[in-house]
């Protein structure tokens, strides 16, 4: 266990030798949780340790941003009919 000290602002800093094993740099985000009493400090990953993280969940699916929105509308204006015919059903009803 190594002894830091906090500054007046709050700050503390993280050992070389810890950072080293972590991979943290500069810059490097983390998150900071407090779990049963304890401070616990993750190190975050990178936009680029991410890259293809999501591959598994779009296997078939298209990546072409014109065909992403043409859905996205599609899927819009369906709701929105959808809710109209439920109003409709309502009124019908009263």
């Amino acid at each position: 266990m190594t002894k830091v000290l906090i500054s007046e602002k709050g700050q503390l800093t993280i050992p070389a030798t810890i950072r080293r094993k972590a991979n943290l740099h500069r810059g490097s985000a983390v998150d900071v949780e407090l779990e049963d009493g304890k401070i616990v400090v993750t190190p975050m990953k990178s936009l680029l340790e991410l890259k293809g993280a999501l591959k598994q969940y779009a296997a078939g699916k298209t990546t072409d941003l014109n065909e992403i929105r043409e859905q996205a509308l599609a899927e819009m204006a369906r709701e929105k009919v959808e809710k109209m015919a439920r109003e409709d059903a309502d009124v019908e009803n009263c």
